[in-house]
């Protein structure tokens, strides 16, 4: 990527709660730390106001023309190719009239001429600001992280609102405005996934791959041989710490010989007593870390119980009931972290 005059101009765009600010910033202190000056512009900042009885009123196509005041990026990010500086007044968030008819503008923000322009936010890399743009990226999360990311930041009444007023708009916008192949890099953040799921009838039978299970609250797997007990309802682990075992072995260790319920893609799974977990609509509670059975050794190769200390994954206690699938997503749960 490079531009034929000037600076590099890029376009950071993605729906909302995506990490647009979160990775501008990220990638602008990098720069700078390597002496690189950069130029941030908050998409924001042009938000165009209006009370919400009149954005209710309007149709997605005149929601994705009109909030976002992209007429009056034009000359800033023309400027700013120019090697000059330049200035504009932001929406003043702040204000008690923020959702008033009338929009309140905040003090002037001077922009310094930059090597390297970040213009982001949400609409960043519409078709008529397309030529001003070296590079336009697109943030794409799953749904279930964005709307995560919303509720930390909004709270739960301010992001319902939210979804119903704009989530058409963004849907249209990045539907059929500027779909995916429109941009000229995607960031994308995969989800863990299940991948392997196995049960046994009974403790000393053989497991069985199947492509779904049903579970139940504070029981666990139907037709499970931990189905019923009182704690360990459910075993998770993770297909990429069989795969560093499985090196450390130098021997194949198949999802199937830990005898663990669910194999997800990767991630760390949690293992602190009360952490919650999700797949599809299961959730579920760590209850301790699974320690790898002393049967390893003969059912796999000398040496893979040791392999997999702190890789056997975790047990669970089943909160809520469902269905588990292959490729069904996994997350934690609010105020839980380690699935990356």
């Amino acid at each position: 990527m490079a531009a034929s005059e000037g600076p590099v101009t890029v376009g950071l765009d993605g729906r909302s709660g995506a990490g647009k600010s979160t990775i501008a910033a990220t990638v602008a202190e990098a720069l700078r730390a390597e002496g690189t000056s950069v130029a941030v512009v908050e998409g924001d900042d042009f938000y165009l106001g209006g009370t919400a009885a009149t954005w209710d009123a309007r149709s997605a196509a005149e929601k994705v023309d009109t909030v976002i005041d992209w007429r009056a990026q034009r000359p800033l990010l023309e400027a700013l190719r120019a090697g000059e500086a330049t200035a504009y007044r932001p929406f003043d968030w702040d204000s008690d009239d923020w959702d008033a008819e009338e929009r309140p503008m905040g003090d002037p923000v001077a922009v310094e001429a930059a090597p390297v322009v970040i213009l982001e936010g949400a609409y960043s890399c519409r078709p008529e600001l397309a030529d001003l743009l070296d590079l336009r990226v697109l943030v794409d999360v799953p749904r279930t992280v964005r709307r995560a990311q919303l509720l930390d930041r909004e709270g739960e009444e301010h992001r319902a609102d939210w979804e119903g007023r704009w989530s058409e708009a963004e849907d249209r916008y990045f539907g059929s405005v500027v779909p995916a192949e429109g941009f000229d890099l995607v960031l994308g953040w995969m989800l863990p996934t299940v991948t392997a799921i196995h049960v046994a009838p009974a403790t000393r039978l053989p497991v069985q791959a199947v492509e779904r299970a049903q579970v139940e609250a504070g029981k666990g797997i139907v037709g499970d041989r931990y189905h019923g007990t009182r704690h360990r309802h459910l075993t998770v682990q993770s297909a990429a710490d069989l795969a560093a075992a499985a090196d450390e072995l130098g021997h194949p260790i198949p999802a199937a010989s830990t005898r663990r319920n669910v194999t997800i893609s990767h991630g760390d799974i949690p293992t602190t007593p009360g952490e919650r977990m999700r797949i599809g609509d299961v959730e579920l509670e760590v209850v301790r870390i699974a320690a790898p059975c002393k049967l390893l050794d003969d059912d796999i190769a000398p040496g893979a119980r040791h392999a997999l200390r702190r890789r056997a994954g975790t047990v669970f206690r089943t909160l809520t009931g469902g269905e588990i699938a292959i490729g069904d997503e996994v997350q934690l749960l609010h105020g839980s972290a380690g699935l990356s």
